[in-house]
């Protein structure tokens, strides 16, 4: 309970859910949607400067209660570091911000991940960037965590990110499934970012917003759209689900810090599944990368994000975004990547990343220069 609280602290609003499919060693395991808790918005929404993160969490069989909630308001008020928590419940329980901080402090030694200097620069970044009147719904079937719901303060629907939750709610209601192509959700989503571009927002700023919101819905928490229920339709890249929240959560690791920061930390993701049943995943990695590489494009310079805007236009399949990883090792336990492939900085190991590396630059997004 307490890393959940720690990780959704650290990383609100946007970065939470990214950071919790790391914390939790991996994304949620997908399936149909579920029913969302009810705690409805109130009218005017946070107060000005605050972000409101509730949470419903299913505790084991031995607690006397089902379900235990979690409410806690974070004040966006220190420039370049992590939110102060100005209050927190816990069931009935009030909290004082004090001790809350202190309870992150203290799960901050214990999974030293809660306190990695990218996670802490990403959340600083997001709270500074991210527009106004922003609500996220997430709902994760056969998790210990039910729902999540994040809010910042109410704004200008037009301004803030009103517009790219109707965007999402499209192409959500689009199909009858609960899976759909990652490529049409960023290419409505860049449409937008375009528009607004075309009227005289900023391109960089459009299009992070754009691929945080993505990165939000792959990992199970859609924005709320005014006078529409949220549906949870998960964006899928070249038929699998695990792709598209690597390159999605990639993307918007690349936006909100670099390229770099990035592809490290989806390389230190798949060390850590070849120790588990997961096994270490080659595919994984060329999401990543590829979607490291589309962030960083987007959000580089004006010029480059407004030449992303206009590929995405004309984006027809998923290979105008990532090259094909069919043929590559996947779901590689520890000893087997080390007895085939070695280890990083040895020859078959690298030249199997050299080959993704290249793939990436032969897709005609990649050629471009920021």
């Amino acid at each position: 309970m307490l890393r959940l609280i720690a990780g959704a602290l650290l990383l609100v609003p946007a970065l939470a859910v990214i950071a919790l499919a790391f914390i939790l060693d991996d994304a949620p395991p997908s399936g149909g949607p579920g029913p969302a808790s009810g705690t409805a918005s109130a009218p005017g929404g946070t107060a000005p400067g605050i972000v409101n993160v509730q949470a419903t969490i299913e505790l084991p069989s031995a607690f006397p209660r089902r379900y235990l909630n979690i409410d806690l308001d974070a004040e966006r008020t220190v420039r370049g570091g992590l939110p102060s928590i100005r209050r927190a419940a816990i069931g009935a329980v009030d909290v004082s911000g004090w001790l809350a901080e202190r309870t992150i402090r203290w799960a901050s030694d214990r999974w030293p991940v809660l306190k990695d200097e990218r996670f802490e620069r990403a959340a600083a970044r997001a709270l500074e960037w991210y527009p106004d009147r922003l609500e996220l719904v997430c709902v994760w079937p056969r998790s210990p965590v039910e729902h999540l719901r994040i809010r910042t303060p109410s704004g200008n629907g037009a301004s803030g990110t009103g517009v790219y939750a109707e965007r999402i709610a499209d192409w959500a209601a689009a199909g009858p499934g609960s899976a759909a192509p990652v490529l049409g959700l960023l290419r409505s989503l860049v449409r937008e970012a375009a528009e607004r571009t075309a009227a005289g927002a900023d391109p960089v700023a459009e299009n992070r917003t754009a691929i945080l919101l993505a990165a939000a819905q792959g990992f199970g928490c859609t924005p709320v759209a005014i006078g529409r229920a949220a549906r949870h339709v998960r964006p899928v890249l070249h038929r699998r689900r695990d792709l598209g929240r690597h390159f999605v959560a990639s993307a918007a690791l690349a936006a909100l810090l670099d390229r770099e920061a990035s592809e490290s930390v989806g390389m230190e993701k798949e060390v850590s599944d070849s120790r588990e049943l997961t096994g270490f995943s080659f595919s994984d990695i060329a999401a990543n990368r590829a979607g490291a590489r589309f962030g960083e494009l987007a959000t580089a310079s004006a010029r480059s994000a407004r030449r992303v805007q206009a590929w995405m236009e004309q984006a027809a399949s998923d290979l105008d975004i990532m090259p094909e990883v069919r043929d590559l090792p996947d779901h590689l336990p520890e000893e087997e990547l080390r007895r085939r492939f070695g280890r990083p900085g040895e020859g078959a190991y690298d030249r199997i990343l050299g080959e993704i590396e290249a793939r990436i630059a032969d897709v005609p997004l990649y050629r471009v220069s920021k």
